[in-house]
């Protein structure tokens, strides 16, 4: 009774199987799909939305102790708000318009990863590449790769705590960026490959490796492979030298 179940039974699998396999082969591949988003209509946002807007900007400003914004909302069908609020800094009375410029800050890490994924694509380099290939004085980073350093899976620390008195005691400053770097590699290391770790020294590194893959300057690489390509005319990289909001060049 036990050896005909049993047989029945890879029967009957067989059979689902075959019944699967034939099934798969007649269903028909899905569709492609496409997308073409409509035109911005040239009109401004209702007053009502626009208030709205507002109302949740400024909280937002309030929480994170910010003391201006420059805001776009873009709706393709019924029209766009762009304004600047606040001002320039707290206890100031310098307002924000929307035709300045500012340091976006910690924005440049996602711009830097945008130049490694293009030059990967252009075969000008390797996601899996290991550091010491292109930055020197780093030969214990031999199992990290550039990927790593991108997605924050390196293990590598932070620099920053350690070097924040160093640059609010001599602003004007200019460190070379392996120097900065190394304070975040001097520091505990955690185990790369298993978890995020936020890592300015990275970073660093990365931007320091992707000068050296391509000859060019991390001005001239965000310029390529980010700006350019997204018509952002008032984005670019600064010099060393600290620079002050100045308006947008027309």
């Amino acid at each position: 009774m036990h050896l005909r179940s049993s047989r029945r039974l890879r029967a009957a699998l067989v059979g689902a199987v075959g019944l699967a396999l034939a099934l798969t082969a007649c269903t028909p591949a899905p569709p492609e799909f496409s997308y073409t988003p409509p035109e911005q209509v040239d009109a401004k946002l209702p007053d009502d939305v626009t208030g709205q807007l507002q109302a949740a900007v400024e909280q937002a400003m309030v929480a994170t102790g910010s003391s201006g914004a420059i805001v776009g909302v873009w709706v393709p069908w019924s029209g766009e708000w762009v304004t600047g609020l606040g001002t320039q800094a707290l206890g100031d009375d310098t307002k924000v318009t929307k035709d300045m410029s500012f340091r976006v800050a910690d924005v440049t890490r996602m711009m830097t990863c945008d130049v490694l994924y293009g030059m990967a694509d252009d075969g000008k380099i390797k996601l899996d590449a290991p550091v010491p290939k292109y930055v020197s004085g780093v030969a214990d980073l031999s199992d990290i790769t550039l990927l790593d350093l991108c997605n924050g899976t390196s293990g590598i620390g932070s620099s920053e705590s350690a070097v924040k008195p160093y640059w609010l005691n001599t602003p004007e400053r200019v460190w070379a960026p392996l120097q900065l770097a190394s304070f975040g590699l001097g520091a505990q290391r955690s185990a790369a490959h298993t978890a995020y770790r936020d890592s300015d020294a990275g970073y660093l590194m990365l931007g320091m490796a992707l000068e050296r893959a391509s000859g060019m300057s991390a001005s001239q690489l965000i310029s390529k492979y980010v700006t350019t390509p997204l018509e952002l005319d008032s984005t670019s990289l600064p010099s060393d030298a600290a620079a002050a909001p100045r308006p947008r060049r027309r």
